[in-house]
């Protein structure tokens, strides 16, 4: 029965495993962030970015030797900017009151418009671990802010919080002294995850802290109206249908008639800079549901169709024109580009798009994903200098005009299939006075100038398989097989149940003898000497002549026979034992 059980779980296992590719098909707003900040929509962000400058937290005490695993923030990422804090130990030398950098323990956050998190909780893997040693202390360096793609946030006078903390020129790499000036009234949103639970908080500072300030470093916004948007990030990494929005909006009461409308975009063929529009749904009075606070969800007509490799698109008309108001979080999300037009369009050319923000829009998908069908289309991969594993690839490629040599940089290339002349690379930066340009060339690309020292431009959505799509598409292979595993071993286990049921109905004499071991009848030649030991009903079975029993005068086995306790429900079908049936083993 154990073995059973945990088949069963094996089995629900995998279930659960393929069901998990709806979560991961999509890179929308998770249903709980929408609805969080639909509800929160007037309410204001709070809390500042580290300046530049290096913070060592004193508050977080390590009493045994472990690895720091993983980071909880609370962050903003922004688009168009290159620079990333990181995190770095601090050890104590000899006798000294001084502390010096760890070497090798420093780790860059990366995150992107590509990896941004889809339920507003940072939780950011160290890959590797930093190895902690008791007395360690853990320091967070902050680049300029201005110039950051991540800014790690502080909240001033938390109330009933303290935190405690120091601060260091940017670029300290010794000379940190326990003596200094603490800081308390600062709750810096950094919580260190650590395997055997070897960090101590002073003023008790949890991860449930940190992730619920978090949330209070963004804020909601009001669409800009009249634009025709796509989201190269938010792509559809399966195949599938969606089945139901959900959105955060306030209705408006005006009776207006102007519709957005959400929609799937597809390239138009391979190497193609035309988007066209595969399927659309309009969000009207008569189709949509209030579910919460600023809260709806409308369901399409019909199922909407989406491929691997579409992309999400959404029409906003003109707010005076339109029965409701819809909402985006502002920053922290993917990469938007737009269009102006006063109605939802159909088909667009990407060099007619304009970047626009990183803006996540409240809206959330309930999808079905289809599982018969995977698509081993080729997708183009990119190329990422100077990455950590855990960030994927992109479809959205951010130069830079300034530099910094003493902060890590991010730089992300298209790879394309036809070359460039500059220096033999396959894209091109020229930046001539306050006007910088940036080409690539290949499959899908864009030109898009702007009249600032920092340059951001889209070059294509076909963007390759990230790791987690790369997960799901495996649960989904070994999920298919452990099921048709699991379903052998169960036969197979209720076979050998069955077996053992009617074995443990027979001695084991008998079993081992009689059944497996058949002597040939003696009663014919006329010995008909009778063992009262053995039962009278199996002794009419032997007169009878039945030669697939035991003859009783055969010398091997009469001992055996003599030394067996009376037993009347033995090798004969006239046994009520096997007759009965095995009971039918219940599902777990």
């Amino acid at each position: 029965m154990k073995l059973l059980a945990m088949l069963c779980f094996s089995c629900l296992y995998c279930i659960n495993a393929a069901q998990g590719l709806e979560q991961e098909c999509t890179r929308f707003m998770s249903q709980s962030l929408v609805g969080y900040r639909a509800k929160n929509l007037k309410s204001s962000a709070i809390g500042s970015p580290l300046t530049e400058t290096v913070r060592v937290l004193q508050e977080y005490q390590f009493n045994c030797s472990s690895t720091i695993t993983s980071l909880i923030l609370g962050i903003d990422v922004r688009a168009g900017l290159r620079l990333l804090p990181s995190v770095q130990l601090f050890r104590k030398i000899g006798g000294s009151s001084q502390y010096d950098l760890v070497i090798g323990s420093e780790r860059v956050i990366y995150y992107g418009t590509n990896n941004v998190s889809t339920s507003g909780v940072f939780e950011y893997p160290l890959n590797p671990p930093i190895p902690v040693m008791s007395g360690d202390l853990l320091a967070v360096s902050q680049p300029s802010p201005a110039f950051s793609i991540v800014r790690v946030h502080y909240i001033d006078n938390v109330p009933g919080v303290r935190f405690s903390s120091s601060q260091y020129a940017f670029g300290t790499r010794s000379g940190v002294n326990l003596n200094n000036p603490l800081i308390t009234n600062q709750l810096i949103l950094v919580y260190p995850v650590t395997d055997n639970y070897c960090v101590n908080s002073i003023n008790s500072i949890t991860p449930s802290i940190v992730r619920k300030y978090g949330f209070k470093v963004h804020q909601s916004q009001m669409f800009s109206s009249r634009r025709q948007y796509l989201y190269p990030d938010m792509l559809f990494s399966c195949n599938g249908s969606v089945t139901k929005w959900i959105f955060g909006a306030v209705d408006q009461k005006n009776n207006q008639d102007a519709l957005v409308e959400f929609q799937i975009w597809r390239k138009q063929g391979q190497g193609s800079n035309i988007y066209r529009k595969v399927s659309s749904s309009s969000i009207s009075l008569n189709n949509i549901t209030m579910i919460g606070t600023n809260l709806y969800e409308s369901t399409p007509q019909t199922p909407m169709q989406f491929r691997k490799g579409d992309v999400f698109g959404a029409y906003i008309p003109a707010a005076s024109l339109s029965p409701f108001v819809f909402y985006e979080q502002r920053q922290s999300g993917p990469i938007n580009v737009f269009v102006y037009s006063n109605n939802a369009l159909s088909i667009i050319a990407e060099e007619s798009l304009d970047f626009n923000a990183n803006n996540f829009p409240l809206v959330a998908a309930e999808i079905r994903v289809s599982t018969n069908s995977i698509s081993n289309s080729i997708i183009r991969s990119t190329t990422i200098n100077s990455m950590q594993p855990v960030l994927g690839t992109t479809s959205i490629s951010i130069a830079i005009a300034a530099s910094s040599e003493a902060t890590p940089v991010i730089s992300v290339t298209p790879t394309t299939k036809s070359s460039v002349a500059a220096t033999g690379g396959e894209s091109s930066v020229a930046a001539t006075g306050s006007e910088s340009s940036i080409t690539t060339t290949g499959e899908s690309s864009v030109t898009t100038s702007y009249e600032s020292n920092v340059t951001v431009f889209v070059t294509t959505t076909a963007t390759p398989l990230s790791s987690t799509s790369q997960s799901t598409v495996l649960a989904l292979i070994i999920g298919v097989i452990a099921a048709i595993v699991c379903t052998v071993f169960i036969v197979i286990s209720l076979i050998i149940v069955t077996c053992i049921c009617l074995k443990r109905k027979l001695p084991a004499n008998i079993r081992s003898s009689a059944i497996f071991s058949p002597i040939p009848n003696t009663t014919k030649n006329g010995n008909t000497d009778n063992n009262s030991s053995f039962p009278k009903e199996n002794n009419d079975i032997i007169k009878n002549g039945d030669s697939s029993i035991i003859a009783i005068n055969d010398p091997v086995y009469e001992s055996i026979i003599n030394n067996m306790a009376y037993e009347p429900n033995i090798i004969t079908t006239k046994n009520a034992a096997y007759q009965s049936s095995v009971s039918q083993i219940s599902n777990i």
